[in-house]
């Protein structure tokens, strides 16, 4: 029975006598205010779809059909109960009560539940129950405003992959984990009110995502090095100010994110990183040890007490040596001139360059700008992109497109609160086929520009690296190169 996005349709009729019925979408019915009790017989029901039903009040007290797979009622805000679900039903395999903003008890569901969110409810306490929800992979319970607990029992959900906690402000603690949760590969804490994590972390040695940014959490446990699976680590905005010397022994951490923390100096860090976010770190000065290895991407915006020389000095020695893994290398920092080793730079937000003869030599292309964010800012990044019109001898001109990807120095808002400084956002990627030997000898102009907030632009340059470069050193003749 499909009536959904029926505008004036109040209620359905008692369906006892249909029991054939298999799915019942009722979405976007904006004036139902009540599904009839008799759907609960409804024995060979598969789907029950109420989603954006804004005043719906009334539902039955249970669905008894045992071959229910999908509850859906996302955005149900006047719905204060859940109806219960056959705790016999083997196929159940998603329950959606997302922005169901009057819900306050968790559901009473079959334990074959696969896909449970909650999000934006007020529940406030996950009951002991849960670990009888075995067959569960994903427990999304973010923006639960009122949630203040979770029991140490959900420990027992061993197939659980995802738990979600993300803005839970009343949410102070994380439980004991007694036993390994070896499915458990993405914990979500960010936002919530916790202050420490329990030794017992140690126990979800195959998590690969942990997120604890914005939390009051002040130190960072030496158990941290036993989450030996560790992909993705977010302390952005917490109160931590250094990290303990073991977390070089997350030798799988590729993502850390330390944004808006009181850091000062960065102990060695696991060679598998590629991506480091400091921005708005304003009391970090020194990057001890610090080496460019794998990074692709580094975030140092706002940081105005760092040393930048030797960290330039191997920004410019990665680029010009190709030792650069994988197809990008980004950096973003303060400063409000282009580096001496890009030969072609420009005032303003475009430069213009005659290729040399030998163009589909070229391995890969560095850009460079120093922009001005405006204040406030319109939305919550900046993201460049630049043009290239190349122009042949006979005076055709030809868009080439160079870029795989934008210019997009990591989207968050913190970023680019710049206190009126001037940043400079460097990237290099590898070419693609873009620059074939028809190109040889054309003059190219490069145009930036920010697809979003229209930052100004104040300078640019590029630098052309050629395949012969693979084995040069990082000295001054080196440099030149780029003119050839």
């Amino acid at each position: 029975m499909d009536l959904r996005g029926s505008p004036y349709l109040l209620e359905i009729p008692d369906l006892s006598m249909a029991e054939n019925i298999e799915s019942i979408n009722l979405k976007f019915c904006k004036s139902l205010i009540e599904v009839n009790p008799s759907i609960q017989y409804l024995t060979k029901l598969e789907v029950l779809q109420l989603s954006y039903c804004d005043n719906l009040r009334s539902l039955p007290s249970r669905i008894g059909s045992k071959v229910l797979r999908i509850l859906d009622l996302y955005h149900c805000i006047n719905v204060r109960i859940c109806p219960a679900i056959s705790g016999n039903s083997p196929v159940l395999r998603k329950v959606d009560l997302q922005f169901c903003a009057n819900i306050t008890k968790f559901p009473e569901i079959s334990g074959n539940v696969k896909y449970l969110y909650l999000q934006g409810t007020a529940i406030k306490e996950v009951p002991s129950s849960i670990e009888f929800l075995t067959a569960l992979v994903r427990l999304y319970m973010t923006n639960c405003k009122q949630l203040s607990s979770i029991p140490s029992s959900i420990c027992k959900l061993k197939s659980l992959e995802v738990l979600g906690l993300s803005g839970c402000s009343k949410l102070e603690s994380f439980p004991e984990i007694m036993e390994p949760m070896e499915s458990l590969r993405r914990l979500e804490l960010d936002a919530t009110a916790i202050k420490e994590l329990p030794s017992s972390i140690k126990y979800l040695k195959f998590l690969t995502q942990l997120k604890l940014g914005v939390t009051a959490i002040e130190e960072l446990s030496s158990s941290i090095a036993q989450l030996k699976s560790l992909t993705h680590l977010d302390l952005g905005g917490t109160a931590i100010k250094e990290l303990p010397s073991s977390i070089e022994h997350l030798k799988c951490l590729k993502h850390l994110d330390l944004s808006g923390t009181g850091i000062k100096e960065l102990p060695e860090l696991p060679s598998s990183l590629t991506a480091l976010d400091v921005n708005d770190c304003k009391s970090l000065q020194t990057l001890s040890r610090f080496n460019l290895r794998n990074f692709q991407e580094l975030n140092f915006a706002n940081c105005f007490k760092l040393d930048q020389k030797k960290l330039m000095a191997d920004v410019q020695c990665k680029i010009q040596s190709g030792e650069i893994k994988g197809e990008i290398f980004q950096i973003v920092l303060p400063e409000s001139e282009i580096p001496p080793w890009f030969r072609c730079q420009n005032m303003g937000s475009s430069v213009t360059k005659k290729l040399p003869l030998n163009c589909h030599q070229i391995k890969g292309i560095a850009f460079c700008i120093v922009f001005a964010s405006p204040t406030p800012l319109l939305s919550d990044c900046v993201n460049f992109s630049c043009k290239c019109d190349a122009k042949s001898d006979n005076g055709e001109h030809d868009h080439v497109n160079l870029l795989r990807y934008d210019l997009d120095p990591q989207p968050k808002a913190a970023v680019f609160k710049l206190d009126d400084s001037d940043h400079m956002l460097l990237w290099y990627e590898s070419t693609r086929t873009g620059l074939t030997s028809e190109y040889s000898g054309s003059e190219v102009t490069f145009e930036f520009y920010d697809k979003i907030e229209h930052s100004k632009i104040k300078r640019c340059g590029v630098y052309f690296l050629f395949d012969k470069n693979r084995s040069s050193s990082c000295d001054e003749d080196s440099s030149r190169q780029d003119d050839n």
